[in-house]
């Protein structure tokens, strides 16, 4: 991933979630589609809301550091979105 202030390697999950969230501009990509994008029928076994929460954690960490900060907004208690389509420069 490309931005304003260099370049960031993000890992096959957190390029998944933030091709999600790309997909779908501005709406809400909800934790649920998050998880079955990332891990498919076996969250409700495997996996937990932390651990989306520690994905998504990395991925803001990352963009903050090339110049994207605060582009990915977390609708509480539902999932995430974008801030507007500027990453789609």
């Amino acid at each position: 991933m490309t931005g304003p202030g260099g370049t960031a390697r993000l890992t096959p999950s957190e390029a998944a979630i933030l091709a999600a969230l790309l997909r779908e501009g501005r709406a809400v990509v909800t934790h649920d589609r998050i998880a079955l994008t990332l891990w498919g029928n076996a969250f409700a076994d495997r996996f937990g809301r932390a651990s989306i929460r520690s994905h998504l954690h990395t991925l803001r960490r990352k963009l903050s550091a090339i110049g994207l900060a605060d582009v990915i907004i977390s609708v509480p208690g539902v999932g995430c979105r974008l801030l507007n389509d500027g990453l789609r420069r």
